[in-house]
């Protein structure tokens, strides 16, 4: 780690995604605090939202410079991204099944077993129906809506969406981060080096924001939507702060590369894990180790199975080209 100031738009890139594995962790802290309630875990849980809309932007940068650089990209997000991240979903249901099959023997307690269609789609992880929404949302503006409107077009869908889910009366995580992925898509469109070089003191904008967003929820009902709404613009603050840092620092530690190399595995594994776990261990410390260490083990186990299906699947994608 060193100060190294970046000019190059790919470097930017690739310094967010040293971030993936530290800001995986961050929610799987979060998700063993809500299963304990350890007190020194709370900070995890309040800076949660912003983990998640972390990887939105990130979704939403990466897309929008792909789209415009590679040629048939919206094609292979239909027939390459979408198909991966169902099959990862799919693999992660199988395993938190069989695992619950093994460890519980209280009917009562199982959630993923017996296996079944209903039980998958009950259980799967919101982050994915809300990132393949993402995905649809991008390929059907990105083909039929004019270049200069498709920013204001995901904003109002983001929007609307936003206010739709929040009385859905779905969990809170499916629009407490929402904003991530246009503001990523913002980014991609104007280039962050173009908009960092322009608003050089844009990171005093983004710590008054989150600061300003932070204050604001201490005197707001919780339950209701300008709260949410804080939530978000928390996360905009926050996205923006981190930008200005990285483009100063330089994040080449082995340990940030491993992290990140399994971040969509851990997002994907920890949380059955935890719940599960959580109806056999009743000590807080040792459920909460248990879970951790768990949770790396199966990552990095799964890894390497995921990262050859994805490569079959763009293999085969390439050869139908």
């Amino acid at each position: 780690m060193k100060i190294e100031k970046t000019n190059d738009e790919k470097d930017i890139l690739i310094r967010m995604n040293m971030l993936r594995g530290m800001l995986a962790l961050v929610v799987m802290l979060s998700h063993i605090w809500g299963y304990t309630g350890l007190v020194f875990l709370v900070p995890f849980n309040k800076v949660v939202t912003i983990a998640v809309a972390f990887f939105f932007f990130l979704s939403g940068y990466g897309m929008y410079v792909s789209s415009s650089i590679k040629k048939g990209y919206l094609k292979s997000i239909l027939l390459n991204k979408i198909p991966y991240l169902l099959w990862m979903s799919i693999l992660a249901y199988f395993f938190s099944a069989i695992m619950e099959t093994v460890l519980i023997n209280n009917q009562d307690k199982k959630v993923f077993s017996p296996i079944s269609i209903y039980n998958f789609f009950n259980t799967t992880n919101w982050y994915v129906y809300e990132l393949l929404g993402f995905y649809v949302l991008f390929v059907l503006v990105m083909k039929f809506v004019n270049d200069k409107y498709r920013l204001m077009v995901i904003l109002v869908v983001s929007v609307i969406a936003f206010v739709c889910l929040f009385y859905s009366g779905l969990v809170e995580a499916y629009y407490n981060s929402i904003i991530g992925f246009w503001i990523g898509m913002y980014c991609g469109r104007k280039g962050c080096i173009n908009m960092l070089d322009k608003h050089t003191k844009g990171y005093l904008l983004g710590w008054v924001i989150l600061i300003l967003s932070f204050a604001a929820m201490f005197v707001l009902d919780k339950q209701s939507l300008a709260f949410a709404a804080i939530r978000n613009a928390a996360a905009v603050g926050a996205l923006i702060a981190v930008l200005y840092m990285i483009r100063y620092l330089r994040l080449d530690l082995k340990i940030l590369k491993l992290l990140s190399s399994t971040s969509p595995e851990l997002y994907f594994y920890h949380m059955p894990i935890a719940l599960i776990l959580s109806f056999i261990f009743e000590n807080a410390y040792i459920y909460m180790a248990l879970v951790i260490v768990s949770s790396y083990v199966v990552a990095f186990i799964i890894h390497p199975i995921n990262t050859k299906v994805q490569k079959t699947i763009k293999g085969a994608l390439k050869n139908e080209a």
